[in-house]
């Protein structure tokens, strides 16, 4: 399955190459991925029709968690909120 070509562009300015794309669990709400680039695999989630700052809200926590340094959390590599 191809994840689709507004996500593809956004992934654009972390790699020169956006290769393979596996779906993997997201949750019940979002749609997510596993995506092979140039750099190495990445964790890409997405949901067209969350409110615009679902996601920045999701990174803030993250980067609180993260701060803590009492479980490993992902960071958080770019926010697309703005895509449509």
């Amino acid at each position: 399955m191809a994840i689709p070509p507004e996500i593809r562009d956004a992934l654009r300015p972390l790699s020169t190459h956006i290769g393979e794309a596996r779906f993997v669990s997201g949750g019940d709400i979002n749609r997510a991925a596993r995506v092979q680039t140039f750099n190495g695999p990445i964790f890409v989630k997405w949901n067209f029709d969350a409110p615009r700052d679902t996601f920045s809200k999701e990174a803030q926590a993250l980067q609180k968690l993260r701060a803590t340094q009492t479980v490993r959390v992902p960071q958080v590599l770019q926010i697309g909120d703005e895509v449509p």
